[in-house]
């Protein structure tokens, strides 16, 4: 996207929270994979969609009780990433969550005794289950969807923003970028 636009782009990885800060403060700067809110759009400018992540909640088998809602699965124990944000929401809200440092970790903790479910966005948990040969249950129980944003700079000029945007929408109407969610 970067060089279709005729856009220089050095790319590094930083935990969220500095990514975000960065791009706030630092010219040129933008941070990905950020989900626009009220609470940071006008930080930013925006430059998207180009992805959607979808979070769910994974059993060990479906022969446990299926959740109709997510307030179902708060007695539950849930193993999550701390990456996500969605995971350190709900435990503010006083769901019972267990913090894995890697994101593999919580897909191998659910085939102990004591993890009831694994919070994972449905692409990690696709890609991991085959990774590590561990099988979930087939329906997992969807409950945010994210659409996610280049979040950037204000500082940086509306002539690169304008640039990057239009390769995006050059790119979705290709079909070279796809923002419908996969079948699970």
């Amino acid at each position: 996207m970067f060089e279709r636009a005729g856009v220089g782009f050095v790319i590094n990885h930083s935990p969220e929270a500095r990514a975000m800060k960065s791009a706030r403060r630092v010219e040129n700067v933008c941070s990905f994979p950020v989900a626009r809110s009220q609470l940071v759009e006008a930080n930013f400018n925006w430059v998207g969609p180009i992805a959607i992540s979808q979070y769910a909640l994974y059993q060990k088998q479906p022969n446990q009780p299926q959740l109709l809602s997510l307030q179902d699965a708060s007695p539950l124990k849930i193993v999550a990433y701390e990456g996500y944000r969605i995971a350190k929401q709900l435990k503010e809200q006083g769901f019972n969550i267990v913090m894995t440092e890697e994101i593999d970790d919580g897909l191998q903790m659910l085939r102990r005794d004591g993890i009831d479910l694994w919070l994972s966005d449905t692409r990690t948990a696709q890609a991991l289950s085959e990774d590590l040969g561990i099988t979930v249950a087939n329906q997992p129980f969807i409950f945010l969807t994210d659409i996610k944003y280049l979040a950037c700079n204000k500082e940086i000029p509306p002539s690169k923003i304008a640039k990057l945007q239009q390769q995006i929408n050059s790119m979705i109407k290709a079909g070279e970028l796809v923002l419908i969610p996969r079948d699970n």
